[in-house]
Formats: structure tokens, C-alpha cells, sequence
């Protein structure tokens, strides 16, 4: 057997079916980060991938362009100007979004009062700025571009000299 041909053996905990990854796909994601287990995926009996963490100093590498540079290619909406006064929370709230576009994004370790992220948090939703999904809370194309806006006027607050 040449060295191309040889198989790395894989110590999976029990083979998991498609059905059975549908149903309790967060479980399964749990077990693998907080445990460390390792599932063999199986489609008509058949073991087709691997559900196992990611060793830690591995970078993945998506092909085809990255999501934000085709964000880049579509055209922006136009922001409205109301958005650009949504609050200090909503603000925190959509920069977040905006830094983990295009998943969804996490409330945790935010520097407000839990009164203070559910205001914003309706207010982002009425206005269109971010949408619940099934898998969590994610920025709108409208929200993507007042997002930008918002952060490239910190951005120039922060570069800008000292008056």
C-alpha cells in the first residue's frame, strides 16, 4: 500500500443519521465542543463525514469569495436617517451584528441593562435593521448598511486629531 493510499483510523463516538443529526443537531454541536466527541455521519447506512471539533490552532479556509466581499458587490440600500439615531444599545447592537455578518450574533457580555437590549432589540426588528431566524438574530441588508455607516463614524471619531 503506497503512503496516498493509506487511511487515518478515526475514533468516532457512535455514527449519527441524517434524521437523528436534523433532530438534535444543537446536542450533537454541544457534545463536540464542551466534550470533545466525534460523530460519523451516516446517510442510508452509509458513514459520509465527520462531526468532530476543530483542533485549535486550524484556520478554515471558505472557497469562492468571502461572504462580506460579495456583500461589497451588491448594492447598498439606502440608509435612512432615523436609523443613525437608534440609541447606544441598539448602536452596540448592530456593530455586533455587523462583526459577526453573516451569522447570527450573541447578546452575551453586552455593557447594558438587559431593559436596555430588549428596547434596542425591538427597535432594530420594527425598523428592519436585523431579523430572528430559526438559528438566531441576524443582520438585514438594511441593517448591513447602516451598520457600515455607524462604524465608519466611529472610525473617523476615533482617528480624528484632538480638537
Amino acid at each position: 500500500m503506497s503512503t496516498a493510499d493509506k487511511r487515518l483510523p478515526v475514533r468516532a463516538n457512535r455514527a449519527v443519521s441524517v434524521r437523528e443529526l436534523m433532530r438534535t443537531a444543537s446536542a450533537l454541536i454541544d457534545e463536540v465542543e464542551v466534550d470533545g466527541n466525534i460523530f460519523a455521519l451516516c446517510r442510508r447506512g452509509r458513514m459520509v463525514a465527520l462531526l468532530t471539533p476543530l483542533p485549535e490552532r486550524i484556520m478554515v479556509e471558505f472557497r469562492g469569495p468571502a461572504p462580506r466581499e460579495t456583500a461589497d458587490l451588491e448594492p447598498e440600500p439606502d440608509v435612512q436617517p432615523e436609523w443613525l439615531e437608534l440609541g447606544p444599545a441598539a448602536d452596540d447592537l448592530l456593530l455586533r451584528a455587523l462583526e459577526s455578518y453573516p451569522m447570527p450574533f450573541s447578546l452575551e457580555g453586552m455593557a447594558h441593562t438587559a431593559s436596555e437590549i430588549g428596547i434596542g432589540l425591538g427597535r432594530l426588528e420594527l425598523d428592519g435593521l436585523i431579523e430572528l431566524t430559526r438559528s438566531g438574530r441576524r443582520i438585514t441588508p438594511q441593517g448591513l448598511a447602516t451598520a457600515r455607516v455607524l462604524a465608519r463614524r466611529l472610525d473617523s471619531r476615533e482617528t480624528a486629531p484632538p480638537s
